[in-house]
């Protein structure tokens, strides 16, 4: 049996929490930023840990984040890092 994680993926639609809309998906060994993406319906957008800088649509998810971990979708541009 495949090994599986469970992510949320959140689009602050005006930056505001409350127009927030969130996707909950499981993913698999191999699936790239660029593919969840595409499975949420934003193929424009980059992902990004809060804080944190863009990943690459190309990079694998998998191996880099934790079972529960919430990406933000972004259009790009930098995140500002919280409490610095």
């Amino acid at each position: 049996m495949s090994e599986t994680k469970n992510i949320t993926i959140v689009n602050p639609a005006s930056g505001d929490s409350e127009d927030s809309t969130a996707y909950d998906l499981t993913i698999r060994p191999g699936v790239t930023a660029g593919q969840v993406l595409q499975q949420v319906g934003l193929p424009d957008y980059q992902l990004a840990r809060e804080g944190g800088e863009p990943m690459d649509n190309s990079d694998e998810l998998f191996p880099s984040i934790r079972s529960g971990e919430k990406l933000i979708a972004t259009t790009g541009g930098t995140f500002g890092r919280k409490g610095r």
